[in-house]
């Protein structure tokens, strides 16, 4: 099987050894070769980067505002990327990700999270646990049948399996 004919799947940059996180290190993920077999190919992501915040870079967090929930700089709050996270994911979706059979997220990232985010007042306290990255919610939202995962779930041989047998499905069905 060439390249090409793979199926491909989506992955935050960082699981993949980037050294894109905002404090210039990377999250890399061993236990994502598991499971997956010469007829998957990556494509890596960074929303964070591609909207040019720099490595490394203050963090970011998401912040619950009177105008909604925001990307807001940890140091700065004024400093917001909401905007810009949602543009490339529309973007990005409108490209590169319609061609994904699958995504997996970083857990715990405001961009990348595909849920359990931690959510902040704007004190600085965590208002629940329930959010969604920004980036991450775009691309759910877009393509709500996309199987999405992040590297806690698909360490789980079982969740692993499904998101596995799910993404071949939604590969044969986007074949039709």
């Amino acid at each position: 099987m060439t390249v090409s004919d793979r199926i491909k799947l989506g992955v935050s940059s960082c699981l993949l050894g980037d050294k894109v996180r905002y404090d210039g290190k990377h999250k890399y993920f061993a236990g994502l070769y598991q499971g997956l077999s010469d007829e998957f190919v990556f494509q890596g992501f960074c929303p964070e980067v591609a909207v040019g915040m720099g490595v490394p870079r203050p963090p970011i967090q998401l912040v619950q505002c009177q105008q909604g929930i925001e990307a807001c700089d940890v140091v700065d709050s004024n400093i917001m990327w909401t905007q810009q996270l949602t543009d490339y994911a529309q973007q990005e979706a409108a490209t590169h990700i319609a061609k994904l059979s699958g995504f997996i997220f970083k857990k715990n990232s405001p961009s990348c999270a595909p849920g359990a985010l931690k959510i902040f007042d704007t004190r600085g306290r965590i208002l629940h646990q329930n959010g969604v990255g920004i980036f991450a919610n775009v691309i759910q939202q877009q393509f709500p049948q996309l199987p999405v995962i992040d590297e806690t779930g698909f360490a789980n041989a079982i969740q692993r399996d499904r998101f596995v047998q799910d993404v071949r499905v939604y590969y044969k069905k986007s074949l039709m």
